[in-house]
């Protein structure tokens, strides 16, 4: 069994600086759910200040176990299972038989790397897997929630990799993660290196003294920070047109008539009523581009910023593979650009 570990260095003043804003060091694990990114959408660890000092060794085991819910998770509820977590090995069949039992799938055999998620044993509800691991409180802690129920015959397949992000936020251990980061995060590749180390700045805006195989990620949040002064706060909320933000998807391969269709048509329901888009636009000329646009949205945007409306485009593209009627199942796609069109009249 393998075990990594993270130093996360910090100084008094922003540790002072985090128990002000009600933040806390968030650890969250990568995992490939088939999307074109990694899936980061569960708070595996999280340290408050009181609990952290000047140097935070964070070191765990590497172990799967797996239940399952009949709800989808948003952003920051607690992740909750039904039934006891069993455990999981990589290439793993399972499937929730008609007494609502997660177990082996006696009728498929072992192979690959990914956990496998079925849904053809009699059981009558969709259910989302949800995937567990241990912490360096020896606790069994969710690491990643399916975006969207199994449906009856269906299966989700999802592959954890060594790959943790870290940053500051109001996240506690179990929550789902929205994806949005109120600083910046750190992200460490341990698939080769089994720790790593990085500083958080007082002011939460960089990190320095990274180990080799740390990362910086930009949250994407290019109109406004959290920490930004009130007077560029008051100027937003002043802003009588609001501010649209548009999301530009580019598919590799061009579409067939029934996603394109899809797309136009029936994209839109694919997201949750706090993200929802107001215009959903598809072009087939020069290449497959689908434009999504979220009209008046400064208030969200200064709390959340841009990187939100990305992860919502990911997200709901990723749901709609699983809508056999989609057309979607073997397209791949990259976010091409991210838009803020502003509008004071």
């Amino acid at each position: 069994m393998s075990t990594f570990e993270l130093t996360i260095l910090s100084s008094a003043a922003a540790r002072k600086k985090a128990q002000e804003k009600g933040y806390n060091l968030v650890f969250a694990r990568g995992v490939d759910a088939g999307g074109e990114d990694l899936d980061y959408n569960a708070a595996w660890m999280t340290l408050n200040p009181n609990e952290m000092s000047g140097e935070d060794q964070v070191n765990w085991e590497v172990a799967y176990a797996a239940n399952y819910s009949k709800q989808i998770f948003k952003n920051k509820t607690t992740i909750k299972g039904m039934g006891n977590a069993i455990s999981m090995e990589p290439g793993g069949k399972y499937v929730v038989d008609s007494t609502g039992t997660l177990e082996i799938d006696p009728n498929k055999a072992s192979g690959g790397s990914a956990f496998n998620f079925y849904n053809d044993a009699g059981y009558s509800k969709e259910y989302v897997p949800i995937l567990n691991s241990i912490d360096s409180g020896s606790n069994l802690v969710p690491i990643w929630c399916a975006s969207t129920g199994v449906t009856k015959h269906g299966v989700i397949s999802a592959t954890p990799k060594n790959m943790v992000r870290v940053w500051l936020g109001k996240y506690e251990s179990g929550n789902a993660v929205l994806a949005n980061y109120a600083t910046v995060a750190v992200e460490f590749d341990l698939t080769t290196m089994r720790n790593g180390t990085a500083t958080i700045s007082d002011d939460f805006s960089s990190w320095t003294g990274l180990s080799p195989n740390a990362t910086i990620i930009d949250p994407g949040l290019n109109l406004i920070l959290p920490f930004a002064d009130e007077a560029t706060h008051d100027y937003l909320n002043k802003l009588a047109g609001g501010i649209d933000v548009a999301v530009v998807v580019m598919f590799k391969t061009a579409l067939t008539t029934a996603a394109a269709t899809y797309l136009a048509t029936k994209f839109l329901n694919k997201f949750s009523d706090g993200l929802k888009p107001s215009k959903v636009e598809v072009s087939t000329l020069k290449g497959s581009k689908m434009t999504v646009t979220f009209a008046k949205t400064r208030i969200v945007l200064a709390t959340v910023g841009v990187t939100a409306y990305e992860t919502a485009v990911k997200n709901a593209l990723n749901e709609g593979k699983h809508d056999q009627d989609s057309g979607l199942a073997g397209e791949k796609w990259t976010i091409d650009d991210k838009q803020l069109i502003v509008s004071c009249t």
